[in-house]
């Protein structure tokens, strides 16, 4: 996924969208969905702004990277001290060999 500043010329002027892109597997390839959709050009100059497509490229640019810092190695968002219980548990039942015993006593040993 990325994002990129799409400039639209229709009726005279130009229009600003940052545009983000990602795999489709319908598609098998390439799609594009509006992220923030910008006025125009014009529209940003009479604001203030002098140069608004290298303003919205900036934050276009800090968009992916920010993205790309999130994506890291995470292999998922869950910590994996959520499942650490189980595992010592289960394996003192198969080590010691009880648990017959435990499902006797109808505690609950999986998760």
């Amino acid at each position: 996924m990325a994002y990129f500043l799409k400039q639209s010329h229709l009726k005279g002027r130009t229009y600003l969208s940052i545009v983000e892109s990602f795999y489709s597997p319908e598609k098998h390839g390439s799609a594009h969905r509006t992220y923030k959709s910008l006025a125009s050009v014009e529209t940003w100059k009479k604001k203030g702004i002098d140069d608004p497509i290298a303003h919205f490229q900036k934050e276009v640019d800090e968009l992916n990277a920010a993205h790309k810092n999130k994506k890291g190695l995470q292999i998922s968002d869950e910590s994996p001290e959520v499942y650490l219980g189980y595992f010592p548990y289960a394996s003192l039942l198969k080590c010691m060999d009880i648990k017959k015993y435990v499902d006797y006593l109808n505690n609950s040993n999986s998760f």
